[in-house]
């Protein structure tokens, strides 16, 4: 009886715990967020073809890193935790189109916004960027 509710009490555990998915963890404290909306300049609905990715690296380094499409192909939300002053340099590309230009993005410490829905502070910037097929 003790064997067979320790069985059952562990594929419950099991099951609670084991299929929860998190795309972000949520208490990790401020973070910056970059949210680029990309747009094709030759259509009348501006919806791109292909997903958009956001080629960036932080000021001073060299290694690129890229986030691609959420939420359909126009929208890409770039984030990560911020304890000082962060400046990027990212583009856009997207298979099928030139690649946007390089543009900066300075997220300052003294802009964090502590009142926001998640509950963590966060300092955001958004981007529009018009994109041309090659």
């Amino acid at each position: 009886m003790l064997l067979r509710f320790s069985v059952t009490l562990l594929l419950f555990t099991l099951l609670f715990t084991g299929c929860k998915k998190d795309d972000e963890p949520e208490d990790i404290g401020a973070v910056w967020i970059l949210y680029v909306n990309a747009r094709d300049g030759s259509r009348s609905d501006g919806q791109m073809q292909a997903c958009a990715h956001v080629k960036w690296t932080y000021e001073g380094d060299s290694n690129v890193n890229d986030q691609g499409c959420r939420d359909g192909n126009n929208s890409v939300k770039v984030w990560k935790p911020i304890s000082e002053d962060v400046r990027i340099f990212y583009h856009v590309e997207c298979e099928g189109y030139n690649p946007s230009v390089e543009d900066l993005a300075d997220f300052l410490m003294a802009r964090i916004d502590s009142t926001t829905e998640s509950g963590n502070p966060e300092v955001v910037i958004s981007r529009t960027i018009t994109m041309f097929p090659n």
